[in-house]
């Protein structure tokens, strides 16, 4: 599935090819007509953003137990293996700003640690969601 901040990438470039002939028409660049084109474009873009932030919207709900929902240890797991993800995104991050990195990534391993342990408990209720690299013969 195509996520959100795609969706907005392709939007926003098709507002700007749509903006640019609209003002090219009104420079006499191109003919008239195609500033009418190009209103049209820039519609299409306009509503392809729309549609970005409701993807947007509906990504992140996908990644949150709501308030009125039970949740599940799907739910859990798929949280879990985010914040695994992020995390480990972080290390990079550190590194590359030097923010003493020897004290920094040491916490960001304690805190996957912890995640690790939680995912493990989830896996002793729910053997289905491991994933199968974790999986021994």
């Amino acid at each position: 599935m195509i996520d959100a901040k795609t969706v907005y990438k392709i939007a926003l470039a098709i507002w700007i090819i749509g903006s640019l002939l609209i003002i090219a028409s009104w420079i006499s660049l191109v003919p008239p007509d195609w500033g009418g084109f190009g209103f049209v474009i820039s519609l299409i873009g306009v509503v392809a953003s729309m549609y970005s932030h409701w993807l947007a919207r509906q990504q992140r709900r996908r990644l949150t137990v709501g308030a009125n929902n039970i949740a599940t240890f799907d739910d859990l797991e798929k949280i879990l293996k985010e914040a695994t993800h992020r995390l480990d995104n972080c290390v990079a991050a550190i590194r590359d700003l030097r923010l003493d990195p020897e004290t920094n990534v040491r916490r960001v391993g304690e805190a996957i640690l912890l995640v690790s342990k939680i995912r493990n408990e989830i896996y002793k209720q729910r053997p289905d969601l491991m994933p199968e690299d974790l999986k021994t013969n």
